[in-house]
C-alpha cells in the first residue's frame, strides 16, 4: 500500500529518499538521481550523514522532524532533513545542496577571526564612531597609544581628545571631506590620557547607507607620528640655521655636482638668482683642486673630515678670497656618500694680517732710523 509519502516522492523537485524505520532505503525520487548520477539503491545511503540510522530511529521516537544535518558528498556539501510519518513508521530525507552557502559562510567566518586577529594585534589604533564623532568601539591599541582602555573610550567624543587649536579647524575639514568624498586624512594633536599632547595621522573613511547614501558610521585608523614631526621639525630647524649661517655651506657629490648653497654662499660666489649651479670645480683655484683630488676626498672618507686653507673664486671670473674649508663627509640612509662644504671667509683676517705686516715694518724702518741716527750722533761726537 502506498504511503503519502510515497506517492509526494515522486514529485518532490527537492532530492528525497524514503526510509522504513530500520534506516533501510526504500525509495529514491528522480530529483536525487539527477544531482548524484547513476548509482545502486542498495548504495543510496552513502549520500546520507553517517548517523543516519540514528536520526531515523530519533525522528520516528520522538516524532518530530530533524533539520540542517550536514553530509559530505564527492565535494559537495548536502543539508537533510528527516521527516517522520508515525502511521506508516516510514521517514521521508530531504535535502538540498547548500555546497556554495557553507564555503561561503566559512569563509565569512575565516576573514572575520582574521579582521578580529589583525585588529587586536596592530599598532594602529582602528576606531569606530558615529557621525558626529563619538567613539562607538576601538582596537586594543587604544591603551598604548592613548592611555584609555576600549571600554574607557565608548560613547567619548573624538573632538574633545583634540588639542584646542586643531580642534575646531580638524573637524569641519573632516566632516566636509567625509560627506563629499567619503574619505579624509589629517594631521592633529591627540591628548593622552597623562595629559601629553602627541601628533597623530588619522584617516577615516564613511560608511554610508545603502539606499540613501546617508554616513550612518565612520572608522578611523590612527598612528602616533609624534617621532616623526619631531624629525621633520629638527631637520626645519637645521635648515633654518643652515641657511641663515654666515659662512658658506655648500652640498656636494664626490664628482662635484653642487645640490645646495645658502645664501651666505650664493652671495659670496655671485649666484644669486643663477640656475643651474655651476660644477664645483669652477669655484676652487687649481691649487686647491689640485688638493682635493689628491687628498681632500679621501681623507675625508677615512676620517670623517678635511681642512685647508685656500681660496673660492666667484662665478665666471670674479675676484677669489681666501678662505678656511672643512669637507665633510656624510653617509645617507642607502649607503651613499654625500659631502658638504663649509668654507669661512677669511678675507677681513687677511687684510688685518697685512696690515699688522705692514705696521710691523713701519716699526722696523723706524727703529733701523733711530737706530742709525744713534749711531750718527756717536760718531760726530767721537770725531
Amino acid at each position: 500500500m502506498d504511503t503519502p509519502f510515497s506517492l509526494l516522492l515522486a514529485k518532490d523537485p527537492q532530492p528525497s529518499l524514503l526510509l522504513d524505520a530500520a534506516a533501510s532505503v526504500l525509495a529514491s525520487n528522480p530529483a536525487l538521481r539527477a544531482m548524484l548520477g547513476p548509482w545502486p539503491q542498495r548504495d543510496a545511503d552513502f549520500c546520507l550523514p553517517s548517523n543516519y540510522q540514528a536520526l531515523v530511529q530519533a525522528c520516528l521516537e520522538q516524532a518530530r522532524a530533524i533539520s540542517e544535518v550536514e553530509a559530505q558528498v564527492a565535494g559537495q556539501i548536502l543539508l537533510w532533513t528527516f521527516i517522520p510519518d508515525d502511521a506508516g513508521q516510514q521517514v521521508l530525507a530531504r535535502c538540498r545542496d547548500a555546497t556554495l552557502e557553507r564555503q561561503g559562510e566559512r569563509e565569512a567566518s575565516r576573514a572575520r577571526r582574521l579582521y578580529r586577529l589583525i585588529t587586536e594585534n596592530t599598532t594602529d589604533l582602528i576606531s569606530r564612531h558615529t557621525p558626529d564623532g563619538s567613539f562607538i568601539d576601538a582596537s586594543p591599541a587604544a591603551y598604548r597609544l592613548l592611555g584609555y582602555w576600549p571600554e574607557a573610550l565608548r560613547g567619548v567624543p573624538v573632538q574633545t581628545l583634540f588639542h584646542p587649536q586643531d580642534r575646531q579647524q580638524s573637524l569641519l575639514q573632516a566632516s566636509q571631506a567625509l560627506e563629499q568624498d567619503g574619505y579624509q586624512t589629517m594631521t592633529c594633536r591627540v591628548r593622552h590620557r597623562d595629559g601629553r599632547y602627541r601628533w597623530f595621522e588619522i584617516a577615516s573613511r564613511a560608511i554610508r547607507e545603502t539606499y540613501t547614501g546617508a554616513v550612518v558610521e565612520i572608522v578611523s585608523v590612527s598612528r602616533d607620528i609624534s617621532v616623526r614631526i619631531e624629525a621633520q621639525e629638527n631637520r626645519r630647524r637645521l635648515a633654518e640655521v643652515v641657511e641663515a649661517n654666515t659662512d658658506l655651506v655648500l652640498f656636494s657629490d664626490r664628482d662635484g655636482q653642487l645640490s645646495y648653497l645658502n645664501q651666505s654662499a650664493r652671495r659670496a660666489l655671485g649666484l644669486l638668482g643663477v640656475e643651474p649651479l655651476p660644477r664645483l670645480q669652477a669655484l676652487l683655484d687649481p691649487a686647491l683642486q689640485q688638493r682635493l683630488h689628491n687628498e681632500g676626498w679621501q681623507r675625508a672618507e677615512q676620517h670623517g673630515v678635511w681642512q685647508a686653507e685656500a681660496r673660492l673664486i666667484a662665478h665666471q671670473g670674479g675676484t677669489a678670497f681666501p678662505v678656511s674649508l672643512v669637507l665633510l663627509a656624510h653617509r645617507a640612509t642607502g649607503g651613499e656618500r654625500y659631502y658638504s662644504l663649509v668654507a669661512r671667509d677669511m678675507t677681513e683676517r687677511e687684510l688685518r694680517e697685512s696690515q699688522q705686516r705692514r705696521h710691523q715694518d713701519e716699526l722696523a724702518h723706524s727703529a733701523r732710523l733711530i737706530t742709525l741716527g744713534e749711531l750718527a750722533s756717536g760718531i760726530a761726537h767721537e770725531i
